[in-house]
């Protein structure tokens, strides 16, 4: 139990001292506690959450690029594996450089009339980057 005292002003202006007994609810503890290992376990876990995020937008990609897009099946595989391997490569770099390759990839996008398909590409390559980032993070 927890004593807590405040005074307030009661008739006559005489100050009377009220005391209150609150109890400590052990249920806010555990919420608290239970919310904190949460946190923790998912902080554990991001890189792993990272790379089905890559695999699901990558089967994404596959998809929209063969049926939307009407992109040949080699291209659109080339185009995946070719963002994983320079996500592999270069993810030690700094931010510009990132921002460099993605400016360039979109370009390319647009000189082919393909930039919806390059934006979900741009995007597999920055979970990828994200991915191994959180693996590296987890392995320290």
């Amino acid at each position: 139990m927890e004593i807590k005292e405040f005074r307030s002003r009661g008739s006559n202006d005489k100050r009377k001292k009220q005391i209150i007994l609150v109890k400590n609810d052990p249920s806010k503890k555990k919420n608290s506690e239970n919310f904190s290992q949460k946190f923790r376990d998912f902080l554990e876990n991001r890189a792993v959450i990272c790379l089905c995020g890559f695999c699901l937008l990558a089967v994404l990609t596959m998809i929209l690029g063969i049926t939307v897009f009407h992109i040949p099946v080699l291209t659109v595989v080339l185009v995946l594996l070719i963002e994983a391997g320079m996500a592999a490569c270069l993810h030690n770099l700094p931010v510009w450089l990132h921002v460099v390759v993605l400016v360039a990839q979109l370009l390319l996008g647009g000189l082919v009339s393909q930039v919806v398909f390059m934006i979900l590409a741009v995007l597999c390559y920055g979970l990828g980057i994200f991915t191994l980032k959180f693996e590296a993070e987890k392995n320290k």
